[in-house]
């Protein structure tokens, strides 16, 4: 049961006999010579162009006797290819995909400023990311899509960028998971407001498009232990894909991105009472990348929310062992039935 201010938070057990997993041993292997060739089959690619005038591109992966239909965002810094093993999980539980790279990421369009740093992800209102999403279900998702059902699902930033949406526009979806949401910023050692006043300082000296503290280039010595991911098999492949990628090397955030991304925060929490759609948060038992806090409060607001804390898990939930991995999608696919 709900108060004003905090959700119930439920620890997931429960399994499926039915789902079809991925292994963490031979992960690589797996995606490269089963998964990749078999969705190639079945992806049709496009692009659309924004209300803001620039190209977001998308990938659509077809199963014609879908039983319902996912629209999947990204968190920061990623990209679709990198969701591979979760495409196939969609499409071996009978289900259609689509995908969308956000501005700013992947074989997107991108600030003009940041053109000489792929690594740099900017964005001068997270609105454009919400906005987007919009358009591409309004115009390419309903028109092509086989099953009735529509489902959204976020990751990240894309769980806020998902939360937007339904608060925006409450019926364009009929039920939405959430995985990690970027719902609060996790600003370390730095007091949020403070971390709100620089960022807004930053920009108005016109250093939006710079690197904020501890942010930098893509290099290819990456640290697993102090990632967001517990599974090293999966972390290693995505790692590979940024070095052989020029366009998933997305690394950092500029104060442009992240002045937006904590406007956009404090505006989802302030406006969870708008979504009406069944919505289930998948919260990681240790998150350093968004605030958990923020979470509850959210999920508190909205009328029906269920909050399951994944134990085992970190930020990237659905990239961790496979123990972890078989509840977080238990808990999703028991959710949309």
């Amino acid at each position: 049961m709900k108060n004003m201010e905090f959700a119930m938070v439920r620890v997931a057990n429960k399994s499926l006999d039915n789902l079809v997993l991925i292994k963490e041993n031979g992960y690589s292997n797996t995606v490269e010579k089963e998964i990749r060739p078999y969705l190639d089959t079945i992806c049709d690619k496009g692009t659309m162009v924004s209300s803001y005038g620039h190209e977001i591109y998308y990938e659509h992966f077809n199963n014609p006797s879908a039983k319902g239909c996912v629209v999947i965002l990204h968190g920061f810094t990623e990209g679709i290819l990198k969701y591979s093993e979760i495409i196939y999980t969609f499409i071996k539980q009978g289900y259609e995909v689509f995908m969308i790279e956000h501005f700013g990421h992947g074989a997107s369009t991108r600030n003009k400023e940041v053109l000489d740093d792929l690594s740099k992800v900017s964005v001068d209102d997270f609105e454009i990311y919400v906005d987007d999403v919009i358009r591409f279900t309004n115009t390419v998702v309903k028109k092509s899509k086989k099953a009735e059902k529509l489902y959204l699902f976020g990751h990240s930033m894309g769980g806020g960028i998902a939360a937007r949406v339904i608060e925006k526009e409450s019926k364009l979806f009929d039920k939405c998971v959430l995985s990690s949401p970027m719902i609060g910023v996790n600003m370390g050692a730095l007091p949020y407001p403070i971390g709100r006043a620089l960022a807004a300082i930053m920009v108005k000296l016109g250093r939006k498009y710079d690197y904020v503290l501890g942010h930098h280039k893509f290099s290819d010595d990456g640290d697993f232990e102090h990632s967001p991911d517990k599974s090293r098999e999966r972390y290693n492949y995505f790692e590979k894909i940024k070095r052989e990628n020029d366009r998933y090397k997305s690394n950092g955030a500029t104060w442009s991105w992240v002045n937006s991304a904590l406007k956009a925060t404090s505006q989802i929490v302030k406006e969870a009472r708008k979504i009406i759609i069944p919505t289930l948060l998948l919260q990681a038992e240790v998150d350093h990348s968004v605030r958990k806090d923020s979470q509850v409060k959210f999920a508190a607001k909205v009328p029906s929310c269920d909050i399951v804390e994944i134990k085992g898990s970190k930020h990237e939930i659905m990239f961790s062992s496979d123990s972890v991995n078989l509840m977080f999608w238990s808990e999703f696919f028991s959710f949309l039935g």
